[in-house]
């Protein structure tokens, strides 16, 4: 998937528990971690149960192609062993940054 840099995209963390889940959202671009939005360097959300919560974000500016992906980490900072989600990532598809020109 390829995609112009400033491109407004949109990012979704869903819930289909009976309990809210807590997430941590980052965003990487070619593997270092930049703004995902609004100069945030990672988004903390609560989703209500069964519920699906949409982000914005826009592309970030390239001088040549970069890759970009979002990843969400469910529970962060109550990672144990009996909360086998708490042990997961879930990423969106990977974005191949195009400059404008």
């Amino acid at each position: 998937m390829t995609e112009k840099e400033g491109k407004e995209l949109k990012f979704s963390a869903g819930n289909e528990t009976n309990a809210e889940i807590r997430y941590a959202i980052i965003a990487l671009k070619d593997w270092e971690q930049v703004a995902v939005r609004d100069n945030t360097d990672v988004l903390y959300t609560t989703v209500p149960p069964e519920t699906r919560h949409l982000f914005d974000f826009n592309l970030p500016d390239v001088e040549r192609e970069n890759n970009f992906q979002i990843i969400a980490f469910p529970f962060p900072y109550e990672v144990n062993a009996d909360n086998y989600e708490s042990q997961q990532t879930f990423g969106s598809f990977r974005v191949v940054i195009q400059d404008r020109e």
